[in-house]
């Protein structure tokens, strides 16, 4: 899978389980540097091009530190912030420390 010119997605063969699966509810559990990050991020995006298209989804940490420190690095290493994704749609960050809500006729 290709992100962008400069962006080599190559998962690990232990993510691969998890990346594939169509299940709706699906854990990943490892250690430390193991790729939960990066792994949960690539299921993001197939959730988003596959299950979801045209529709607003979020990601969700315990911490707002969790998010600033780690995912969006993670996904600014990915290229998610240079380009549309699924050719309209880009990458913006929300941060809301109060509610979370449930998307329309997402999966």
């Amino acid at each position: 899978m290709l992100m962008s010119e400069k962006t080599v997605i190559d998962p690990f063969e232990e993510q691969q389980p998890f990346l594939k699966s169509d299940k709706r509810y699906l854990g990943y559990v490892s250690g430390v540097g193991a790729g939960k990050t990066f792994s949960g991020i690539l299921r993001t995006i197939r959730n988003m091009m596959e299950w979801n298209p045209d529709t607003m989804g979020a990601i969700i940490a315990p911490t707002r530190q969790m998010i600033v420190n780690v995912i969006i690095p993670e996904m600014r290493n990915l290229g998610l912030f240079d380009q549309p994704v699924n050719g309209t749609t880009k990458a913006h960050i929300v941060m809301s420390p109060v509610s979370m809500h449930r998307m329309a006729h997402g999966r």
